[in-house]
């Protein structure tokens, strides 16, 4: 008897060591904490580039990613001397501060604390354009549209970012042309000066011819307008966008996702959820409502910030996201997007209440690009210094490789899909669980402390594509794992 039940209980050791590693079973990824977009007093915030560091350490963060502000300046001038009589506030930014010297100065950080990955990047602002006037007032609008861009290399590349503050990416082309127009106007001015007239008069039958240099007020009038003008259009370069002729909707915003494409970085829309939208520093108002229906307007672009002000329109089942994903399974899409927890900390007490969790093989620059690249993190948000939760798995089953495929990957299902998901949020209420296939709510799970399950669908549609991804409390966000059936 006492045999029989020593057996029974190796047998039901056996099963819980198969179940637990079934459930606890961990891919070989370190799972890292990354605190993405920090600006420093390089770019217009107010903490030095080390004094960041040391909050990032302190706050048990080994991913630092610092998108100081590529180019910080708004300027307005009166028409047609826009170049001449103009106002222009300049903050920091890379290109004031040096793009050579940023990159030297993060990898001075690097070498400092080498347990730590610590990358440089930038905060764009593609467009802004003026409405109103400089009597009844003056708004500046989408003056914080932004773009997040990461992984550009050299100090060139930082300098030949084609935003509107910058002078460097004016092309010239044969309409420049046009812009050498007031020379027309001096050389009038120099001819007239130049000319001498003849007046010839009759007296008492004798001819009389008297020549004299006249200097004409018009002439000198034209040689100076068309100097003034000159100066006014130096360099003669056209830039192809500019801040007084209105809206050019998504093509400033695609132009500067091609130009880091080319250069083998990655681009993330940050914030396009805003809501606060409107403010006023005297004389200017400021006006950037929220812009979530770029994520559909561009293409090729990496991914977008799922928390900032909130999840109203993207990040939300059946939101831009998943619209954007959808666009994707159909073809209609050459890139999955990604969705990032971003920070834009600049100083106080909330360093990590928003982080992206990083899955990578060891801490360095190269693998936490290839993650966010890949899709291979989740975002979450949290008070600073409380527990937030932990995904520990979110994996799907492919019956073809046998193995459980992870985060951004794309896995190959029969018929039935097998999710796996582990999630660690101790002294935490009840939580709400969301399972999410192309943008609709399909399973509702709710837990306390932890939850370790592996959850079934019976969904096949075959000779296409699906993606599932999972939703905590709205405060949690994975990124999806695409399925062919």
């Amino acid at each position: 008897m006492k045999k029989d039940i020593l057996k029974i209980n190796c047998y039901l050791l056996v099963i819980f060591l198969i179940l637990l590693s079934t459930f606890c079973e961990s891919s070989s990824y370190l799972k890292i904490p990354a605190a993405i977009h920090l600006d420093t007093v390089m770019g217009g915030g107010v903490l030095s580039p080390e004094t960041m560091i040391k909050k990032v350490r302190e706050a048990g963060i080994k991913v630092a990613i610092i998108t100081d502000k590529e180019n910080n300046s708004l300027e307005y001038g009166l028409f047609p001397l826009r170049n001449l009589l103009k106002k222009k506030v300049q903050r920091g930014s890379i290109n004031y501060y040096g793009a050579d010297h940023y990159i030297s100065e993060i990898e001075r950080l690097n070498s400092l604390y080498p347990d730590m990955a610590i990358l440089h990047g930038a905060e764009t602002i593609p467009a802004y354009y003026w409405t109103g006037n400089p009597f009844s007032g003056l708004t500046v609008n989408n003056f914080h549209k932004n773009i997040l861009v990461l992984g550009l290399e050299k100090a060139e590349d930082y300098k030949n970012l084609p935003t509107i503050g910058n002078k460097n990416t004016g092309k010239f082309t044969p309409r420049c042309l046009l812009n050498l127009w007031p020379a027309s106007i001096i050389i009038l001015g120099i001819l007239g000066l130049l000319h001498k007239k003849s007046t010839i008069a009759l007296s008492y039958n004798i001819q009389l011819s008297k020549k004299k240099r006249r200097l004409k007020p018009i002439s000198i009038l034209c040689l100076v307008i068309g100097i003034v003008f000159l100066i006014n259009n130096y360099p003669f370069s056209s830039p192809q966008f500019d801040q007084y002729h209105g809206d050019n909707g998504a093509l400033p915003y695609q132009k500067l996702i091609n130009y880091v494409n080319s250069k083998g970085g990655l681009t993330f829309w940050s914030s396009p959820d805003i809501e606060t939208s409107q403010y006023k520093i005297k004389p200017v108002t400021f006006n950037t409502p929220p812009y979530f229906h770029d994520l559909l307007a561009t293409t090729g672009y990496t991914g977008f910030a799922v928390f900032a002000e909130g999840m109203k329109y993207s990040g939300k089942p059946g939101g831009i996201w998943d619209m954007a994903l959808i666009q994707y399974i159909n073809g209609a899409r050459d890139k999955p997007v990604w969705a990032i927890g971003e920070l834009d900390f600049e100083n106080g007490n909330w360093m990590g209440e928003t982080q992206t969790v990083i899955f990578i093989k060891e801490i360095n620059k190269d693998q936490v690009l290839t993650a966010l690249k890949t899709g291979k993190c989740y975002a979450v948000k949290g008070h600073p210094q409380k527990t937030k939760p932990v995904l520990e798995n979110f994996q799907i089953w492919d019956d073809l490789t046998k193995e459980w495929i992870e985060m951004g990957e794309t896995a190959t299902v029969n018929k039935v899909t097998r999710i796996k998901i582990s999630i660690e949020y101790p002294e935490s209420d009840l939580n709400t669980l969301k399972i999410i296939r192309e943008g609709k709510v399909i399973k509702t799970l709710f837990f306390k402390d932890t939850f370790y399950k592996t959850v079934e669908f019976d969904y096949h549609n075959p000779d296409c594509m699906t993606y599932y991804r999972i939703d905590l409390n709205s405060s949690l966000i994975s990124n999806p794992i695409f399925v062919k059936m």
